[in-house]
């Protein structure tokens, strides 16, 4: 504020004598380079008896200047940042404080600086036009009146387990944007600083529970990676048996190796690993048998890049089962028959076979079936002639792993010497049961019921009849 005194000289003051003014300055923590404090004489005087009286006189010099010299410093710096990678922005600051850099500094007019936002020169740099948007010579300017600035680096996210990414941020030499800062006052702070991008991305590795028909010779097994990772890893992958189902060596090879997980790959691979199953035979036949499984797990997670250590595990599926379906399946048949008829009784062989050994019992029932000219026990002629000893729902069992019954089933066909056409009559299959394995009828997959037919063929030579009136 202006400040106005009256300054006296003494009567009989000596030419030379001086009269000091004194001016309270005002110390500010501004930094506003050099000021000027303008002083004003006026109003020349002299007083007699009390009463001022012009003199006449004037001034040599009415008018002077006092420089304030600015001892405030200020030192410009950029502050770094830490931020997702989410974040959409990484705000940096560039800040006046003092040379400690722990106290704001005001300036009291602007100041510019260019800034430089680049890829980082060491470590695992985030990389430009793809993690975020790189600028170079981006003025950016801390008002005057104001201690700070900030500016918005643009951010790309994505879902790539790559562990945290830097950015190198950095400053020119300052500029006062108007006006002339004196050199002393404002200089050169902290002029680059670190952006990191903190990778907020988790990828957990996990086997999936598959199958595959053993006649397909192997199984691929799921690898499932939930985040695409931008580096190689590696996992253990191994098989085990379980009680009372698939046994390695009879049913499948063991495996116990290590694998490779390309970067960038994500979701459900099976590219990967594959084991072997083996198609279990007796006699050179394959054996129909039910599905079987096994157990896979995944273990030893090797991430060869630490970035991303802490951002890779293995889930909690790090082990499923692996089915090996059975595409095997056995054919029943029984033969047709064709027996000569003789004067005496006779039991006739009926063959029943299957095409494939079964892993199990294979069972159903039998029996005569009345459908042609042979005439039935059950249902004898009026003279109590009949030419077969009918049965019904007779039992048999093949055993597991046997392609015909053990003992033999037989049919009794009654001779006489009667001369008589050739007669029939069937022999029929039905309730068959395999405990659930694939064995199926020979007139078609969808059968309940098999029939063979059984002829007698008469042995007595029309010649030999005696026919008489």
């Amino acid at each position: 504020a202006a400040v106005t005194d009256v300054i006296t000289f003494a009567d009989g003051a000596l030419a030379g004598a001086t009269q000091t003014v004194v001016v309270t300055i005002v110390d500010d923590a501004v930094v506003e380079g050099d000021e000027y404090l303008s002083m004003q004489l006026s109003n020349l005087a002299t007083t007699i008896s009390g009463v001022s009286v012009p003199t006449g006189l004037t001034f040599s010099v009415d008018k002077a200047e006092t420089k304030i010299t600015d001892n405030d410093e200020a030192y410009i710096s950029i502050v770094g940042n830490s931020v997702s990678e989410e974040s959409g922005t990484a705000q940096i600051t560039v800040r006046s404080t003092n040379l400690a850099g722990d106290t704001p500094v005001e300036i009291d007019r602007p100041v510019s600086v260019l800034l430089t936002v680049e890829e980082a020169a060491i470590g695992n740099t985030a990389l430009a036009g793809v993690d975020f948007t790189a600028s170079a010579g981006t003025e950016i300017i801390i008002l005057a009146g104001t201690t700070e600035t900030t500016f918005d680096i643009p951010l790309n996210g994505d879902m790539i387990v790559e562990g945290d990414e830097t950015i190198d941020v950095s400053i020119g030499t300052v500029v006062g944007s108007t006006g002339t800062l004196n050199s002393a006052d404002v200089f050169d702070g902290v002029q680059s600083a670190t952006v990191t991008l903190i990778d907020d991305d988790i990828s957990l590795v996990t086997i999936g529970a598959t199958s595959g028909a053993e006649g397909d010779g192997s199984i691929a097994l799921p690898i499932i990676i939930s985040k695409a990772m931008d580096e190689d890893i590696k996992i253990n992958v191994s098989t085990a048996d379980i009680t009372n189902e698939a046994t390695s060596g009879t049913d499948y090879t063991a495996v116990n190796t290590t694998i490779t997980i390309p970067a960038n790959t994500v979701g459900t691979t099976t590219a990967l690993i594959a084991v072997n199953v083996i198609d279990n035979l007796v006699g050179g036949k394959s054996l129909v048998e039910a599905s079987e499984d096994f157990n896979a797990s995944i273990s030893s997670l090797d991430k060869f890049n630490l970035a991303i250590d802490a951002d890779v595990s293995i889930g909690a599926a790090a082990t499923s089962t692996v089915t090996i379906l059975d595409d095997d399946f056995s054919v029943l048949s029984i033969d047709d028959i064709t027996f000569d008829e003789t004067n005496v009784d006779a039991d006739v062989q009926i063959t029943i076979s299957l095409t494939n050994p079964v892993d199990g019992a294979v069972d159903f029932e039998l029996s005569t079936i009345a459908n042609g000219n042979a005439i039935s026990s059950a249902t004898p002629h009026v003279s109590g002639h009949s030419d077969f000893t009918s049965f019904t729902g007779s039992p048999f069992t093949i055993n597991a792993e046997d392609l015909a019954l053990l003992s033999a089933a037989t049919v009794t066909i009654h001779g006489d010497n009667v001369v008589e056409l050739d007669e029939t009559f069937s022999l029929r299959i039905n309730q068959l049961s395999s405990s659930g394995l694939d064995v199926r009828l020979s007139n078609g997959i969808a059968s309940t019921q098999l029939d063979a037919l059984v002829t007698i063929e008469d042995a007595v030579a029309p010649d030999l009849a005696v026919i008489s009136i």
